[in-house]
């Protein structure tokens, strides 16, 4: 394998110090949420530190050729989940660059051809699942909008209904098929001649 073969300490430190970071940030969500202003900002820098951490794998292993990269992929279609707008884009362009960076720094210090046909294929790769993902996301959140509205709007619908019924002089009970009473106003209650603080939950007999 070639994982850490140019730079084994570089490889570890960075494993064990990401390896670390992922553990400690589940305990230290709410606190980080305290100090961070919005969750856009958040998951920005979460992401980027991701795809960082990943890039110093990559060059600690020799280079674009190790296997790694791929993995960068992960990073940027979560970051176009999570990060909304043109921020989103932003993560492609950091996993974008910092791989080209990788490789040009390799290819001036190490003992490796530098690649930079692959990483401009990843860098384009990068980028089209950024904007694929963003406008699916875009969609799945009209669509939540959407839905969330139209159950307003009908929860306004049905306590409208239900305040036009109860101020009717005409008795109306709403049952369903056992004859429980699901809905009924003051004037059937008068006719039946219930206790107003009794509940009517079914019919009376004949």
């Amino acid at each position: 394998t070639r994982l850490g073969s140019y730079d084994r300490p570089l490889y570890w430190i960075t494993t064990l110090a990401y390896t670390g970071t992922n553990l400690i940030l589940p305990a230290g969500l709410r606190w980080l949420h305290k100090q961070v202003s919005s969750d856009q900002t958040l998951n920005l820098a979460l992401v980027c530190i991701d795809a960082i951490a990943l890039t110093l794998l990559t060059f600690a292993s020799g280079g674009i050729t190790s296997g790694i990269a791929p993995l960068i992929l992960i990073t940027v279609a979560t970051g176009a989940i999570l990060v909304t707008g043109r921020t989103a884009t932003f993560v492609a362009a950091v996993a974008s660059v910092a791989l080209l960076y990788e490789e040009f720094y390799l290819g001036l210090v190490g003992p490796f051809e530098a690649d930079f046909f692959q990483a401009g294929v990843y860098g384009i790769i990068y980028f089209t699942t950024s904007l694929v993902i963003q406008r699916i996301s875009r969609r799945i959140r009209a669509n939540e909008i959407q839905t969330l509205t139209q159950a307003s709007e009908l929860a306004d619908l049905e306590r409208l209904n239900r305040q036009i019924i109860q101020r009717m002089r005409t008795g109306i009970i709403v049952v369903d098929p056992d004859d429980r009473v699901r809905m009924h106003n003051q004037s059937a209650r008068a006719l039946l001649g219930t206790d107003i603080g009794e509940p009517l939950l079914t019919l009376p007999s004949p």
